[in-house]
């Protein structure tokens, strides 16, 4: 009975592929970090920035919200590629709870800071808005499935949904700087919009998009 064990283990062995070490999270958060910011430097080459960033770039409350945004970003980022390793703790998810409530509170007091002003967009305008957040959304939720498939099998949500939040951190990031998104209605929609967008979505889709490309 020890010899079949045995035989069977020096099989098993003679047929196993060696495994490569995945990178540390903060390498491969470095890497999606490198991704994301490339893909809107690609994106900045074709559209230009807002009209009154200028202007923007002197405002305390507009500086919080794209920094909020792009803290959000970079602190899901790491809470998603950790806790993608095996035995990590799951309070990883709460790494992006305070920039994320910045984000909320600069929203809010943005909100009041602008009044009621009414932000001739137009349709275009809209449309426009939304096809940056496809241009940017899809390729990091590509590039994201990718990078944490590994986590697949791990059976729980917390890994894509903090990619989702890491996406709309920097989808929220470029409506700023790209789109004079003045009123009331469309910045509450465009910023906490988005964060629920992809949040929603990082829970309910990211496990299955992690399986496809897995596979």
């Amino acid at each position: 009975m020890r010899a079949a064990s045995d035989d069977l283990i020096e099989l098993l062995v003679a047929g196993a592929e060696p495994v490569r070490r995945l990178p540390s999270p903060a390498r491969r958060m470095a890497r999606w970090l490198l991704f994301a910011f490339v893909l809107l430097a690609v994106f900045a080459a074709g559209h230009p920035f807002r009209y009154d960033i200028l202007h923007c770039v002197q405002q305390p409350l507009w500086i919080a919200l794209c920094g909020a945004a792009l803290a959000t970003a970079v602190l899901a980022a790491a809470a998603a590629f950790t806790l993608s390793i095996p035995g990590r703790s799951k309070y990883w998810a709460l790494l992006p709870v305070p920039s994320l409530l910045v984000w909320v509170l600069v929203i809010g007091m943005r909100t009041s800071w602008v009044g009621a002003e009414v932000d001739a967009l137009g349709v275009a305008g809209v449309a426009d808005a939304i096809g940056t957040v496809v241009l940017l959304g899809i390729p990091l939720a590509v590039i994201s499935a990718v990078m944490l498939r590994h986590a697949a099998g791990l059976a729980q949500r917390s890994v894509p949904t903090m990619a989702g939040l890491a996406i709309a951190g920097v989808a929220g990031t470029a409506l700023s700087l790209f789109h004079p998104l003045h009123a009331t209605v469309w910045l509450v929609a465009s910023s906490a919009g988005v964060a629920a967008l992809f949040l929603i979505a990082g829970s309910l889709v990211g496990p299955k998009l992690l399986a496809w490309a897995a596979r």
